[in-house]
């Protein structure tokens, strides 16, 4: 689904799948709509699947979280305290790719309408709801450049599972979390974000 213009084939040009929210696969119509597009429920059984049949996956790693903490002009991401991915990484010896999106969080204007309660649904049932507006108040997107960056893989070495330890998952979370701010600080002036601005992991 993500693979506008083939750019993430050329990142990987094996198979790949999407990972979205559980909740999305709950619905008939819906559900059958995202597994023709490629995409796959993001829980954990799902995603160790794909990686026993060597597929890439694509990790929305902030997830309802961050589509909550979402504001136009700021550059925040949810990391820090994510870290079930490193863990599969090293399980399964997958290299993680960091990206980056700009300009996404200046497509849409953003309410903080009723948000103490959905931000208890996304705690509590893990739905996020965001209130959005676009071109002319509709969901129309804003017309707004963007672009996509990617920085080199994160190199990780296959562990067997029971030999996997806290601190070898901090130690390639903590690789992890440099690489996106060195691909933010080495790309955000093409994009035009102020030389100053940091990208802020939360």
């Amino acid at each position: 689904m993500t693979d506008g213009s083939g750019f993430l084939t050329n990142v990987h040009s094996g198979p790949r799948r999407d990972l979205c929210a559980s909740i999305l696969f709950c619905f008939p119509i819906l559900r059958e709509a995202m597994l023709y597009m490629g995409c796959v429920d993001a829980a954990s059984s799902t995603a160790k699947y794909n990686l026993q049949r060597d597929r890439s996956l694509l990790i929305f790693i902030g997830g309802e979280k961050e589509q909550l903490m979402t504001k136009p002009n700021q550059h925040k991401i949810f990391l820090r305290t994510r870290k079930g991915f490193v863990k599969l990484a090293l399980e399964f010896g997958a290299d993680l790719v960091p990206m980056y999106a700009f300009g996404e969080n200046e497509l849409y204007d953003c309410s903080d309408f009723m948000m103490g309660f959905r931000q208890w649904l996304q705690k509590t049932f893990h739905i996020g709801i965001p209130v959005v507006f676009g071109w002319k108040n509709t969901l129309v997107p804003l017309p707004k450049p963007m672009g996509i960056e990617i920085g080199a893989p994160v190199k990780v070495t296959k562990k067997p599972k029971a030999d996997i330890t806290g601190a070898d998952i901090d130690r390639v979370h903590d690789e992890f979390m440099a690489a996106m701010a060195r691909l933010f600080d080495r790309t955000k002036q093409k994009h035009g974000v102020a030389k100053d601005v940091k990208l802020e992991i939360c």
